[in-house]
């Protein structure tokens, strides 16, 4: 069902209605990492064997399926973020967020 666009935006209104700022803290940071370091973009695929998916303004449901990917590989996270060759401010960022307790 996540592969129909129109199930998607439907999740991913859900998602704007729901107090998630903490979700938003991660989404955030997440997307800012790739956003700007083609290094993060290209160690990320070399790593799990997928391109990391990133914020679009013409794809109104990518929001959705930059949260279904992060989940979908968050076992993969924290071997990810444990790199030395990732942007150190916006790695941070993201460690802090998924430490946190809540």
């Amino acid at each position: 069902m996540v592969d129909i666009g129109c199930f998607s935006h439907t999740l991913d209104h859900a998602r704007e209605k729901m107090e998630t700022s903490i979700l938003e803290q991660v989404l955030r940071a997440w997307i800012s990492l790739f956003a700007h370091s083609p290094r993060s973009r290209i160690t990320f695929k070399t790593q799990t064997g997928q391109s990391s998916k990133t914020q679009s303004p013409t794809r109104w449901w990518l929001r959705f399926e930059v949260i279904k990917h992060v989940y979908d590989l968050f076992g993969d996270k924290s071997n990810f973020l444990d790199r030395d060759d990732l942007p150190e401010v916006t790695k941070r960022k993201v460690i802090d967020i998924c430490d946190h307790p809540e």
